[in-house]
């Protein structure tokens, strides 16, 4: 199975891998970036498993839409993609949670979110619950997952997740006194809300709708945002020229 994923012959060129790839890379950089400047930093750290949780969903996706074979573009999205896909919100609330300063607090809830996430990823890799295993659908961009109806627990715990993080970045926005704090929270919290819109590549997966999966474009503002609020605002103590 796994072998066909290590074969150049199994997949084409298709010019609508390479923006992915590209922003997958990206926001690898970043994120790896982030976290050499202070590999102590809980919130470098979480800001990093976030990085490559997007990175990897996004840069493997491109392997999905070149491959020749659904069989091929399934074995990379069940077992490879959907990991990065099912970790991106336990990693984007472990942010939230640091960045608020309530760890001790929020340990076991942070703990839980990832352990939810193994569940619905092996769900995934073992069942035919949450992913289709023996067919995808095919669009003008290449292969598709299709997602089938218990995964729809797994996007309200999507849903969940991301507004328990929001809600936690707009308290310590609050509560930040220090102004360069707050600009930092409000960079970064405007870069979430953009990046949210990328959960409209979920739609294909449950309907037959040739809805262009757009999402790297977000996550690439989102890349971007975040390189300005390291620059300009010194995000997370790093002082770059």
């Amino acid at each position: 199975m796994f072998n066909k994923i290590f074969d150049p012959s199994s997949y084409f060129y298709n010019p609508y891998s390479i923006p992915p790839a590209a922003v997958g890379i990206l926001i690898f950089s970043i994120g790896l970036f982030v976290y050499k400047q202070s590999r102590k930093s809980l919130i470098n750290t979480a800001f990093f498993l976030q990085c490559f949780s997007v990175a990897l969903w996004v840069f493997t996706i491109a392997f999905v839409y070149s491959s020749r074979a659904p069989e091929t573009a399934l074995t990379w999205y069940r077992y490879i993609t959907f990991f990065g896909v099912v970790n991106i919100m336990p990693s984007f609330s472990l942010l939230a949670i640091v960045w608020s300063g309530k760890l001790k607090q929020k340990r076991i809830h942070a703990i839980a979110n990832y352990l939810i996430a193994f569940i619905f990823y092996f769900l995934a890799i073992q069942t035919d619950k949450i992913i289709n295993p023996y067919q995808m659908r095919k669009f003008f961009w290449g292969f598709y997952p299709i997602y089938e109806p218990w995964a729809i627990a797994f996007m309200l715990t999507y849903i969940l997740q991301f507004a328990e993080g929001l809600r936690l970045l707009y308290t310590a926005r609050q509560n930040e006194k220090i102004p360069i704090r707050r600009s930092q929270i409000t960079t970064m919290g405007l870069a979430t809300l953009i990046a949210s819109t990328a959960s409209a590549d979920f739609i294909p997966k449950f309907f037959n709708l040739r809805l262009y999966p757009y999402g790297y474009l977000p996550i690439f503002i989102y890349v971007c945002l975040a390189a300005y609020s390291i620059v300009k605002y010194r995000t997370f103590d790093i002082e770059t020229a």
